[in-house]
């Protein structure tokens, strides 16, 4: 190794320069990446067994849970679009999802909420059996999600005013390409 090279003074640090071994959340700064995992993991191991159960209870009860993305989808789910364009059901673009594990959304309402950017009303279409919910937007609309990963969901408020998450996912607004 060079003189004065990264790898001799990795070498130098000898355990040091290893980050495998930092205690976390250790001396990081508060709000940097190493504070942030080290207080989530000792949330996490200080967390009652109660608690922990009452997770894995709610996570096993959801079993096999089959939902249908149609429209500017790729592969598991995630909702593509492009800022400026227009995702409407007339053009058979329309963002659609469907499952025969949601409750009855008769006389409902439902939103798709991005995650810090937009809230849009969607609608429901077909509410009971294999239900479908749909989402169209104008080209306004998509100008005010910004271009980036977001978290989403779709959620129904139900005619008796209970509260059902049918999707949580995440989106992916792109820029338009420029010449």
């Amino acid at each position: 190794m060079g003189a004065g090279s990264t790898g001799e003074a990795l070498n130098a640090a000898g355990a040091a320069g290893d980050p495998w071994i930092t205690a976390l959340p250790g001396a990081y700064g508060a709000g940097s990446a190493g504070d942030i995992l080290g207080n989530l993991l000792d949330d996490l191991q200080g967390a009652d067994g109660d608690t922990l159960e009452t997770l894995s209870d709610q996570l096993d009860s959801l079993g096999d849970v089959s939902i249908e993305v149609t429209g500017p989808v790729v592969d598991g789910g995630d909702v593509i679009t492009y800022r400026g364009d227009t995702y409407l059901n007339e053009d058979a673009r329309a963002i659609e999802w469907s499952s025969d594990d949601w409750p009855d959304l008769t006389g409902g309402t439902v939103v798709v909420i991005i995650k810090k950017v937009a809230q849009f009303a969607g609608a429901i279409v077909t509410p009971v059996g294999t239900a479908l919910v749909r989402l169209e937007l104008t080209a306004t609309q998509t100008g005010t999600i910004t271009a980036g990963r977001h978290n989403f969901q779709v959620v129904a408020t139900q005619a008796d005013g209970d509260v059902a998450t049918l999707v949580d996912a995440v989106w992916v607004s792109r820029a338009r390409a420029e010449v």
